[in-house]
């Protein structure tokens, strides 16, 4: 029989990966600076804080990566950029000798809308007016409708 697995509909699928590439030789994308700054980081806070769960350390280390400063984040995203740039590199080099083109991205400029000129202080104002009666006419409107409807209860 060959190998495989079965469909829901009986039929024997193939598993294996059909590739030219070597399995594991593609280089390893780089760590993020958050992650980097969590493998340095994790020893000290399981030392300090023993009882902590594996859930609890990655909560307690988000909460320290958030109240760094970009100063003190920058040798994470400084040893990051490094890396990123050493991948590039392997990643070339690997689909060179693999003969594997890829294109380079293109980098579209988004077209945004342009941004509306701040409006007047008084056509702020104006609108601010206009949101008032609009508020005050819906309240009017509930009230004698509630009126309305009590009327109706007392004549039945």
């Amino acid at each position: 029989m060959s190998e495989g697995r079965k469909t829901r509909s009986g039929k024997v699928v193939d598993t294996k990966e059909k590739s030219d590439k070597v399995e594991g030789s593609e280089p390893k994308k780089p760590s993020t600076s958050y992650v980097l700054y969590c493998q340095e980081k994790r020893e000290e806070l399981k030392k300090d804080k023993p009882d902590l769960k594996p859930k609890q350390i990655n909560t307690e280390l988000s909460k320290m990566w958030k109240a760094l400063s970009d100063e003190d984040k920058k040798p994470f995203e400084d040893k990051n950029k490094e890396l990123k740039e050493k991948y590039d590199a392997d990643l070339e080099k690997y689909n060179k000798d693999n003969g594997i083109e890829t294109k380079k991205k293109e980098t579209k400029k988004r077209s945004r809308p342009a941004k509306k000129a701040k409006k007047d202080s008084e056509d702020e104002e104006e609108e601010e007016e206009e949101v008032k009666k609009k508020k005050v006419t819906k309240k009017t409107k509930k009230a004698k409708n509630d009126e309305e409807e009590e009327e109706e209860e007392e004549e039945d």
